[in-house]
């Protein structure tokens, strides 16, 4: 799918009504003169939370979605008379800011709490996931065991010294451990070989666990600074009807207090201007004179007084209006036929017909949108730096969703099945009724997903719906227990650029674009797919809540430090 481009030359800023399907909620904002007019890009986990958190700070705020309802990657559609999402997300955080968010408008009895389980399937046996080290080593048998033992110990004493997921997983886990329980499926997921994968995948996800490590702490737990015993959580909470009910009660709160969603849009083009001296006689030096570059994560509690009313500002630093080159100055639609991620294949977005792109004024972007079609939008960066963006790269995801009636099959009662076999192709099952027995809407059949990963060139992206059920069900079969005859329905859902690929190097790309980025006011870029970072939905959500804190002058530290937590959100430590 390739986004429509931006007119070369926009039309004149003008603040033009575009259509779009409002949520129904009456507003009740009273609020008559707004601190600064807002375009929120993407109405997903980082644009809902970052939106909500605007209007509650008093500025206006419109929000441009690609789709026609709320979610991002995280929204539930119906499928074969069920719900089910695009890949279940575990709603668990240390922060209560995020939290509060997920409970915006939901009851206590919206959410269940649900334990933790999760395995890994290879060679026709279950392995606890994450690895423990007695259950892994125990089940592999003693040849295969010894092998993982001595390679971990050749890699203790002579490790591997280049950055990449191949060398920092071999180091932690040796070798065979690391072919047994890592390569297939990262490189199945990425697209890449893991000598190609940059080491800072595993450094976010797998943090400080190695092999000694999981053994030790089976029989002596790992203690935090406090003397408090770490453990991956045990139970974590999920809404009845899938993580898009977060999401839409959000969105309720959104236009209950004053925000605009405008569905089926596309963002082609992000406006900009110079800064005038007008700007810098208008917002003083002595009002937000402060360097960023030197603050930490957690430096929230600033005395705001003396800010204007709209915050000179991006994801990197704050200052005066010298400080900045650029300033923001609105975005151009496109309004589209239909929603991107409402039909079951992988057809472009077109333009409704009769429609043109529309140039909309603004005083702040934030963009959740696709990292590098946005920066390339921007025709006023030099073209060495919009020419980087062509490295970047972006995972397609294929969800192949199948009914199965549980009296014909012998179903697991895991929420997660990540699957390291390599004769089987899909590389994780999700059992919706695992997660909620609601989502099954009254019926008997359980609804699997069956996740597949591709890029825009590969054969599995371009194959048929039908090729790709049979496939699904080729692959339910080899699991060895789901049935043939069990199989009672079948649908397919394609997810265009799903995840952000960490390709060597690929931080130093990232590096030289954000700066150009941050010459930029008034500009930032959130979420997943919006800063090219591997978040789970707890970030995305945080970054959302940074941001608006941010332009209204609360948070000074850089957006693009989100998602480096010491501490893997999985973590905790017992009371």
């Amino acid at each position: 799918m390739t986004p429509m481009q931006a007119p070369a030359n926009p039309p004149a800023q003008q603040d033009q009504t575009v259509p779009g399907q409002a949520l129904g909620i009456a507003s009740d904002s009273s609020q008559a003169t707004p601190k600064g007019k807002v375009a929120v890009i993407g109405a997903g986990p980082a644009g809902l939370s970052c939106a909500l958190e605007l209007l509650k700070a008093g500025y206006a705020v419109d929000i441009f979605e690609l789709d026609e309802r709320v979610g991002g990657l995280a929204r539930t559609v119906e499928v074969l008379g069920q719900k089910a999402d695009l890949g279940s997300h575990r709603f668990f955080s240390k922060l209560d800011e995020v939290n509060n968010f997920w409970h915006q408008g939901m009851s206590a009895d919206d959410f269940i709490v649900e334990q933790r389980l999760s395995r890994i399937l290879y060679n026709g046996k279950f392995f606890d996931y994450p690895l423990k080290g007695f259950d892994a080593l125990f089940k592999l048998g003693l040849v295969e065991s010894t092998r993982c033992v001595l390679s971990y110990a050749y890699a203790a004493l002579f490790p591997r010294q280049e950055p990449t997921f191949e060398a920092w997983v071999s180091n932690a886990f040796g070798k065979r451990l690391y072919e047994i329980f890592f390569k297939t499926y990262s490189e199945r997921l990425w697209g890449i070989k893991c000598s190609e994968l940059s080491d800072q995948f595993a450094k976010q996800r797998i943090k400080t666990l190695n092999l000694s490590k999981a053994i030790l702490n089976a029989v002596l737990p790992q203690r935090n600074k406090d003397g408090k015993p770490l453990t991956l959580i045990d139970e974590f909470v999920y809404p009845r009807l899938g993580c898009g009910m977060v999401y839409e009660r959000v969105a309720q709160e959104i236009e209950r207090r004053g925000g605009r969603f405008f569905f089926k849009q596309q963002v082609v083009g992000l406006t900009t201007a110079p800064v005038t001296a007008a700007d810098k006689a208008a917002h003083p030096a002595a009002d937000t004179a402060v360097d960023a570059a030197a603050d930490t994560a957690a430096d929230t509690a600033v005395d705001t007084a003396a800010d204007t009313a709209v915050t000179w500002a991006n994801n990197g630093v704050m200052g005066a209006p010298h400080s900045f080159p650029l300033k923001i100055t609105g975005i151009v639609t496109q309004e589209l036929a239909s929603g991107q991620g409402n039909g079951m294949s992988n057809t472009e977005v077109a333009a409704a017909p009769g429609t043109t792109p529309q140039t909309r004024a603004y005083d702040i972007v934030v963009s959740s949108g696709i990292f590098r079609e946005m920066v390339r939008s921007l025709t006023v960066l030099p073209d060495k730096v919009r020419a980087l963006c062509s490295q970047l790269r972006f995972r397609n995801t294929i969800m192949v969703y199948l009914t199965v009636d549980p009296d014909k099959a012998k179903l697991c009662p895991d929420h997660w099945i990540y699957v390291h076999s390599p004769e089987i192709k899909m590389g994780r099952m999700t059992d919706f009724a695992n997660w909620s027995h609601d989502m099954q809407q009254g019926q008997r059949e359980h609804l699997l997903g069956f996740e597949y990963w591709a890029n825009d060139d590969e054969e599995l992206w371009r194959q048929s719906d039908a090729a790709l059920m049979a496939q699904a069900r080729a692959d339910a079969v080899k699991t060895g227990f789901i049935t043939a005859a069990a199989i009672t329905g079948a649908a397919v859902h394609r997810i265009h650029m799903s995840y952000p690929v960490y390709f060597n190097g690929y931080e130093s790309v990232l590096a030289a674009i954000t700066r150009e980025l941050d010459k930029v006011a008034n500009l930032y870029f959130i979420g997943r797919n919006g800063s090219y970072k591997y978040n789970n939905m707890d970030h995305s959500v945080l970054m959302g809540i940074f941001c608006a804190q941010k332009i209204a002058g609360q948070y000074h530290g850089s957006l693009w430090a989100i998602n480096t937590d010491s501490d893997y959100q999985e973590i905790k430590a017992q009371a």
